[in-house]
């Protein structure tokens, strides 16, 4: 039973390892993409960003006026994100926690779109 038990393993692990190099290739792609997009300020890479940072303001804002102040992230007053902004805090968050980012599944830009999410909160925690 043990050696059925230790092949399972090894058959469920063994084509995993190349699928997680895949992935990985693939997040590192789109991170160098996004780095260079944000050079121009074109592209659908940082065009994603800027939406999902966009996105997560909006959501802050009715946090605050809804939820009694609590929000994501807490910029400095008047502080304004840009794209470049934005396409920073993700790759510095990508980076950063590459292990964790490598294990998700989703298209990269999503992952990236979280990486923000994550770097925006550690950028600018709430006090």
């Amino acid at each position: 039973m043990r050696i059925v038990a230790t092949a399972v393993l090894v058959l469920v692990l063994l084509p995993s390892a190349p699928a997680a190099r895949s992935e990985q290739a693939r997040l590192d792609k789109a991170v160098d993409l996004l780095q260079q997009q944000s050079q121009t300020g074109k592209g659908e890479f940082i065009a994603f960003i800027n939406a999902a940072g966009s996105a997560y303001n909006w959501v802050n804002a009715e946090l605050e006026t809804k939820d009694a102040g609590h929000r994501l992230f807490c910029p400095p007053p008047g502080k304004s994100l840009t794209s470049r902004d934005y396409a920073h805090i993700a790759v510095a968050e990508y980076k950063k926690a590459k292990h964790d980012y490598v294990q998700r599944t989703e298209y990269p830009l999503d992952v990236l779109s979280l990486a923000l999410l994550r770097g925006l909160q550690d950028t600018f925690p709430c006090k």
